[in-house]
């Protein structure tokens, strides 16, 4: 019905100048025809007379109609300048194989323009190089994150660290890890656990390490592990942190452990390569201070569907729990029951996004 609409319209301003045209040219030769016919019939058929009448009724007559002739043509456009407007989009909405005709440019294009149409070019801007990333596909991407931490005493035996001065920090991970269009798993990779802040902000940023966290020990603790030998390092890793990674439900092997003043470096390697998507699981027991009396989850990429849940012994602690996920969730939301504290965020989180959990003695 609109192509009707849209055919007719063009059809009426191809033509309508040429219409009136012809019927002002027809409509003043009737008038002289008319004119001569009485003329005659009285004898005081005067042609010169004639022509100014006619002349005096041309310029009476073409101001209005070439008025009316412009107005008609701009209204006519602008009609058929939305309508066409809204047939392409519809058609684009409706049907994805019509913007996959257009050049990936073409679409970043659309997609600017779109920013700045919503909402003004400053701010269009601003979203465009927020999203620039993600539409370059240059990002790995997590779904199904889950994190399970248990805070308590050490329980097992020949632990390194004193208990009056730590805890044993449980930690599970798992998460499908899909990787950018132009990268693959590494068969070889990284784990780091890093004193110093800065050293894990630029950690995060690097794609070798597939998982990174702090450090939380004394530095006279931290001089004890570097002096360990290479063989006691090992040993330390495997049967104090019981670290273990798998890939696809396949054990990682413990390649090499590098302790410095900077933390904890471990290197695995993986029989699966060539992966652009691969399930990641890990476990380990951490050591925390209990001067330190908070912990920190951080996602570090796009992640869906995530599940956080810190576990507490509820009898001498109390924990506060601070969300970051977007700005969309609150502490609120959240399950905060004694010895649990747990999120579940079944949308898309965005880079960085997390949550703190702090806690004290019950008083």
């Amino acid at each position: 019905m609109k192509n009707n609409r849209l055919g007719k319209n063009r059809k009426s301003m191809k033509y309508v100048t040429v219409m009136l045209v012809i019927v002002t040219v027809l409509l003043w030769l009737l008038c002289l025809a008319v004119e001569y016919i009485l003329g005659s019939r009285s004898g005081d058929f005067e042609f010169l007379a004639i022509m100014e009448t006619v002349a005096e009724n041309l310029i009476g007559i073409l101001p209005p109609l070439i008025i009316f002739n412009f107005a008609y043509e701009y209204f006519t456009k602008l009609y058929v300048s939305e309508e066409i407007s809204e047939k392409i989009a519809e058609t684009m909405m409706s049907n994805t194989d019509v913007i996959d005709r257009f050049s990936d440019e073409s679409k970043k294009d659309f997609v600017f323009a779109s920013l700045n149409s919503i909402l003004n070019k400053e701010k269009g801007e601003v979203v465009y190089n927020i999203i620039k990333p993600y539409i370059d596909f240059e990002f790995n991407i997590r779904r199904n994150f889950k994190y399970f931490i248990s805070l308590d005493e050490y329980r097992g035996k020949n632990w390194l660290f004193s208990c009056d001065d730590y805890y044993a920090v449980t930690e599970r991970i798992s998460y499908t890890k899909v990787l950018s269009s132009n990268k693959t798993f590494q068969s070889v990779f990284k784990l780091g656990f890093f004193v110093q802040d800065a050293d894990l902000d630029e950690k995060l940023k690097a794609d070798t390490y597939l998982f990174r966290e702090n450090l939380q020990i004394k530095n006279q603790d931290l001089i004890r592990l570097i002096a360990l030998t290479d063989e006691e390092k090992l040993d330390f890793v495997k049967n104090q942190l019981a670290l273990k990674v798998l890939i696809n439900k396949t054990a990682a092997q413990l390649v090499s452990v590098e302790i410095g003043e900077n933390g904890i470096e471990l290197v695995f390697e993986t029989v699966h390569l060539n992966l652009t998507e691969a399930q990641v699981e890990i476990y380990f027991v951490m050591p925390q201070l209990k001067s330190k009396n908070k912990f920190l989850v951080s996602i570090p990429e796009p992640t869906c569907k995530v599940d956080i849940s810190f576990y507490y012994p509820r009898d001498y602690l109390n924990v506060t729990l601070i969300p970051f996920l977007n700005g969309e969730y609150n502490s609120k939301d959240a399950v905060q029951v004694d010895g649990v504290r747990n999120i579940e965020f079944d949308n898309w989180v965005i880079p960085m996004s997390g949550a703190v959990f702090i806690w004290e003695e019950c008083k």
